[in-house]
């Protein structure tokens, strides 16, 4: 793997032992790949461990939700965290404390209570390691490159998904659930040692004696910054590709379709986001903020012709490649979501960035929590999946293309490159926020990027 990060101090760039060794986010990939590896071993393994012991597949369901519900609650309330200490020691601190909670799933005998628990427990310990992941990015990489590096992430959690969709029943169903909660674990050592030994140390962004509540001024930044508003807006409409997701078992026998075809269908869109944020990844540094709303509105765009698949087709072969067609174009246009994490980060200031890409997460997670829920209920009352999914493309595009004019009215939506926005803590409570207009489109003046220590300067032209 070649080197993603910025040089060390003191080491020339594209000298033979910098080119030789793995940079810091070099190993930040390495860790979320074993992550997203084990996370999905051990969704398998849990159901599969509840389901043989109660036989009851609502709690095996239930099983399921917990390890995806406690970040509702989780992300707000912990997600400040990774700028209260310092974001190395909260990535190592999350990832030791979830290898202990998954060596406890793996007691035989276990009350299901204590590993309902447990569950709770891993799940919310990714607040505030995600939260501290992006936050640290910033600081590791030139501003020019947030973005691409933001992609690759997102990439190395998607191949995942789709690992754990193909092997993780096989793997359960020969090794039994116990052993492969057991390497879930050790997936979580593996991540806390690669980040131990493989990111800088940096000091905590946020001093101990800021009296000010994180999540509040994280939320105040949001309200009066124009940019972040038009993110948030962007990350809550695409909680609309959930739909397929949410409705996929009913959809398949709608259109007359063999049950093998829920699986492909499931992995389109995974597909086409690794396609996507692969292509994004590539990139000038200049063109990707610009890409968010077209992404987007392809994202959304592409669920509306499923209202075509309402009418009674005959031809069921044509009808799951044109769904599956139509999964991945969707899966190329969510490649937007990076971008948005990435132009959030920068937008931040440093000493409540994790609070606030903690919001900005939890809005996405909630949002295709509800999606799941209303998809279920609409599918339900108007007899169709298909038509639910297009009407849900249709009204994503629309709410699309309305925050695309409102922001470029205000002169908000993301046009170039800037560098961090970052601001002092008292600047925060009294100046505007950079690239914040005012009501009649006014933009304010921008407050200089500050320099910190460890964190290297934008080269102009460099390519992620």
């Amino acid at each position: 793997m070649t080197d993603a990060g910025a040089p060390p101090e003191g080491s020339p760039a594209g000298s033979a032992p910098h080119a030789r060794r793995l940079s810091e986010f070099g190993w930040l990939l390495v860790g979320e790949g074993a992550s997203v590896l084990g996370d999905q071993l051990a969704k398998v393994a849990i159901a599969v461990l509840v389901y043989s012991r109660t036989h009851s597949a609502a709690l095996a369901a239930v099983t399921y939700a917990l390890t995806l519900l406690p970040d509702l609650i989780a992300g707000p309330l912990l997600s400040p965290l990774a700028d209260r200490y310092p974001r190395r020691t909260v990535m190592v601190a999350c990832s030791v404390i979830q290898a202990v909670l998954a060596a406890i799933m793996a007691i035989r005998g276990l009350r299901l209570e204590i590993v309902a628990v447990a569950v709770i427990g891993i799940t919310a310990g990714q607040a505030p390691f995600k939260a501290a992941q992006s936050a640290a990015l910033p600081s590791m990489l030139a501003s020019a490159r947030v973005e691409g590096a933001q992609a690759r992430l997102s990439v190395i959690r998607e191949a995942g998904q789709l690992v754990g969709l193909a092997g993780a029943g096989v793997v359960v169903g020969t090794v039994g659930p116990t052993w492969a909660i057991l390497a879930d674990a050790l997936s979580f050592l593996i991540v806390a040692i690669v980040l131990r030994f493989g990111v800088r140390a940096r000091p905590a962004a946020r001093p101990a004696a800021l009296k000010s509540a994180p999540r509040r001024a994280a939320i105040r930044l949001i309200q009066r910054s124009s940019q972040m508003r038009l993110m948030t807006w962007l990350r809550l409409l695409s909680a609309l590709t959930i739909l397929p997701d949410a409705v996929v078992v009913p959809l398949v026998g709608q259109l007359g379709l063999a049950t093998w075809v829920i699986g492909p269908l499931l992995a389109a869109d995974c597909v086409g986001f690794i396609v996507g944020a692969w292509w994004v990844d590539r990139l000038p540094p200049e063109q990707k903020p610009a890409a968010m709303v077209p992404l987007a509105m392809v994202s959304l765009g592409a669920l509306a012709p499923f209202v075509l698949l309402v009418a009674h087709w005959s031809a069921h072969v044509l009808v799951a490649f044109i769904a599956g067609a139509l999964l991945v174009l969707s899966g190329i246009g969510a490649a937007f979501l990076p971008l948005t994490t990435a132009l959030v980060s920068k937008l931040a200031p440093d000493h409540i960035r994790g609070a606030v890409v903690g919001l900005e997460r939890t809005v996405l997670r909630a949002g295709q929590g509800l999606g799941a829920v209303l998809a279920g209920v609409f599918a339900q009352l108007l007899g169709s999946a298909a038509l639910v999914i297009g009407l849900g493309g249709l009204i994503g595009v629309a709410g699309t293309l309305l925050a695309a004019l409102r922001g470029r009215a205000y002169g908000t939506v993301p046009a170039t490159a800037g560098g961090p926005a970052s601001i002092s803590i008292a600047e925060h409570d009294s100046t505007s926020l950079p690239g914040d207009t005012d009501r009649k489109g006014v933009r304010h003046g921008s407050v200089a990027p500050r320099q910190g220590p460890g964190q290297p300067s934008p080269t102009p032209g460099e390519t992620s």
